[in-house]
């Protein structure tokens, strides 16, 4: 195994360490201290599985619209 590859694979253990202890952490039920919680948050934030698909806005569902084209139709007559 080259120089490089024990390079990568020590990079994996010590990103799948820290993820593991991070949600340990934010698992255990016990109150994290600010800073703390800060540090577990950077890790998820950092190192954590991406997103399949994007969030749904569900502000975009709501019937804004139509209650404003029922007002104006309203205005018109």
């Amino acid at each position: 195994m080259s120089e490089s590859a024990k390079t990568q694979n020590k990079k994996q253990e010590i990103t799948k360490l820290l993820i593991d202890q991070a949600h340990q952490k934010l698992s255990s039920g016990v109150e994290l201290s600010a800073s703390d919680l800060k540090v577990c948050l950077d890790i998820s934030k950092a190192y954590g599985i991406e997103e399949k698909e994007k969030p749904k806005n569900i502000i975009e569902d709501l019937p804004f619209d139509e209650l404003e084209k029922d007002q104006n139709e309203e205005k018109k007559l």
